[in-house]
């Protein structure tokens, strides 16, 4: 997610807090890095989503948590997935009305589930194989 462009953008890697979960849960776990910046994380500050380097972050004590996307597929909506972090259970993203990509409770309106509903598109670049998000 870049919230300054509100395009969302990056790579899926190895969930960082795979070990403290459940494993049920593991397998819908990814942490999510910059494209263009190794070593940024996607995590949450003041529920709103941004990249922060490893090497810095603001929370190191619960970076590993907050860098930890639980993504659960068709919850709302067949085909979409909406997601949460590992360190904030019971929130999730949404496209907030401010044109950012904030976290907040879980909502059972539909308002609420269109704005934290995302499709993941799978790409690949030329010459390589498609790249799927597990989960």
């Amino acid at each position: 997610m870049n919230s300054s462009t509100r395009k969302c953008v990056g790579v899926a890697t190895k969930c960082r807090a795979l070990d403290q979960l459940p494993p049920a849960d593991q397998p819908k776990c990814a942490s999510w890095v910059h494209p263009d910046k190794p070593g940024w994380y996607l995590v949450h500050r003041n529920d709103l989503l941004v990249f922060e380097p490893e090497y810095a972050p603001t929370s190191p004590e619960t970076f590993d948590e907050d860098a930890s996307i639980l993504f659960e597929r068709d919850s709302y909506f067949p085909g979409f997935v909406s997601f949460g972090f590992v360190s904030k259970p019971g929130h999730v993203a949404h496209a907030a009305a401010d044109g950012f990509v904030r976290l907040a409770p879980i909502d059972d309106t539909l308002d609420f589930k269109n704005a934290a509903s995302s499709f993941v598109v799978k790409y690949k670049k030329k010459g390589e194989s498609e790249r799927n998000l597990s989960y």
